[in-house]
């Protein structure tokens, strides 16, 4: 996987592994820092925004989730 992520630094898929595994290790802010990049990433990928979400509710910031329209917007 560090191969990969020399080589396609800003790939998604490969910051959602990571995230996953930050996940499963408890490190949730870590995870929402690579979700929130993977976002910057691919913007208009559904998977992105999901991933975000799940993190933000894994955290318990449901007001961040439910500010993620106002944010999209921005993408538009």
């Amino acid at each position: 996987m560090a191969a990969a992520m020399k080589q396609t630094p800003q790939s998604y898929t490969l910051l959602h592994v990571q995230c996953d595994f930050l996940r499963s290790k408890g490190k949730y802010e870590w995870a929402l820092t690579l979700a929130r990049q993977a976002v910057n990433c691919a913007p208009s990928e559904f998977v992105t925004w999901e991933k975000l979400t799940e993190l933000y509710m894994d955290l318990g910031q449901y007001e961040s989730v439910c500010n993620l329209p106002l944010v999209l917007e921005s993408f538009l």
